[in-house]
């Protein structure tokens, strides 16, 4: 479980969703960074990018898949 994505957007916003109760495993093939799953629900993850092209933009996809898995985990606050 890894957290240190080069872009400092990015990388908050996977801690942020460790400390919600989520998973992140890094994966590092082609332009790929990375996944980010629920333990709980076991549904699709979200794919992380290694250069998203717009590192806000991949932050606040990061945000949303942690706010629509509230039940799983610890709720973020």
């Amino acid at each position: 479980m890894g957290t240190d994505h080069d872009k400092p957007d990015v990388r908050s916003a996977l801690r942020r969703a460790v400390k919600a109760g989520m998973v992140v495993t890094e994966i590092h093939n082609g332009h790929r960074w990375g996944m980010l799953s629920c333990p709980e629900c076991g549904g699709r993850g979200l794919t992380i990018a290694c250069s998203p092209r717009n590192q806000g933009d991949m932050a606040n996809r990061i945000k949303e898949f942690v706010r629509k898995h509230p039940g799983c985990g610890k709720e973020e606050t």
